[in-house]
């Protein structure tokens, strides 16, 4: 079944920010089939309807290309390589996923002095 809408935005929520001392690099435009288009278009369409994606203000754009599934249906698939080489990587700690699935716990010692 599909989604119909997303979740509600968190505050976990990190725009992407890019490294300032790098130059923009303009990548290699291919050519989409008739087939290849109108499904693009479907899939920006529906998913621009739904809140899914939305315009971008990004200088960059990265390349769309499609994979043949074993049915023959399309696949997208987005090549973010050259976006992801000038990220700035987020370095932050990760919490460790029992503490955020059991939730803080308190222990209490006991010793016998006797």
């Amino acid at each position: 079944k599909e989604a119909d809408q997303l979740p509600p935005h968190q505050s976990y929520d990190c725009p992407v920010n890019l490294l300032s001392n790098e130059k923009l690099q303009v990548g290699q435009i291919y050519s989409l089939s008739e087939l290849e288009l109108a499904v693009l278009w479907d899939f920006i369409d529906k998913n621009l309807w739904k809140g899914f994606i939305r315009t971008s203000t990004s200088p960059l754009a990265a390349l769309v290309l499609f994979v043949k599934k074993k049915l023959g249906e399309l696949h997208l698939c987005c090549d973010y390589l050259k976006l992801n080489a000038i990220t700035v990587r987020n370095r932050y700690p990760l919490p460790l996923i029992l503490n955020q699935v059991v939730g803080p716990t308190q222990v209490q010692l006991c010793e016998d002095l006797s």
